[in-house]
């Protein structure tokens, strides 16, 4: 039995680290346009959720010369 709920345990775990950017997305969005605010406070949301999202293209920025 408690290795059933221990196997579960890690199943939701890798789950949820798998996904952690889209669910971050997610919530973000949440709280971002289900909040009553106005048009500027939504675009500065946005501009900062952009800003911190960086490069996800994968690829190293580094380059051989």
């Amino acid at each position: 039995m408690a290795e059933m709920i221990w196997n579960g345990a890690v199943t939701v775990y890798d789950f949820i680290m798998d996904n952690i950017v889209i669910i971050n997305i997610l919530f973000a969005l949440i709280i971002v346009f289900f909040q009553r605010r106005s048009p500027q406070t939504v675009w500065t949301w946005l501009l900062l959720i952009y800003s911190l999202s960086g490069n996800r293209s994968g690829f190293s920025q580094e380059q051989d010369v």
